[in-house]
């Protein structure tokens, strides 16, 4: 009799922490993206105000991406690829900025601030192709995974 009522207190407990173990699912690593977002006051479609936290950010998502899931693998990397690019975008973007009106052509062309034009240029094409990048991943994303894009608060309205 002693030996049930352990089993039966033991079988109770064993239920009880399987019930409140959270499985490793998209659910979970959508969790651990928006935590992060939320860390560096951003979200999907929005981000940190500077170069150091999109660096800080963008290393914490890449080991966010090592995460192994029981279940939604794919579309959780689809997920982290897609904010790793919008976030490498934006970066460029900054960087792009940094020379003002003396790196583009608004007020004038001269030979001295020729090489600031050409490298402000350079970087925001490549904030622009990457831009184009994260948009087509995320077409694939809602296109492939409507469901968890839905619980991202992904859709096709956010590629245009």
């Amino acid at each position: 009799m002693k030996k049930i009522k352990i089993l039966l207190v033991l079988a109770v407990v064993f239920a009880f922490i399987a019930g409140c173990a959270q499985s490793k699912d998209f659910g979970y690593g959508l969790k651990l993206v928006n935590s992060l977002n939320s860390k560096y006051n951003a979200t999907m479609e929005s981000y940190p105000r500077n170069i150091p936290q999109i660096n800080s950010m963008l290393n914490e998502l890449a080991e966010l991406k090592k995460l192994a899931l029981e279940k939604g693998q794919e579309p959780f990397e689809y997920l982290v690829d897609y904010r790793t690019l919008t976030l490498e975008a934006e970066k460029s973007y900054i960087e792009g900025q940094k020379y003002g009106a003396t790196g583009t052509t608004k007020q004038g062309f001269g030979c001295k601030p020729r090489p600031l034009i050409l490298e402000s240029v350079g970087l925001r094409n490549h904030s622009a192709l990457k831009g184009f990048e994260a948009v087509e991943l995320l077409r694939e994303f809602t296109r492939k995974y409507p469901k968890e894009a839905a619980m991202a608060g992904l859709s096709g309205k956010n590629a245009l």
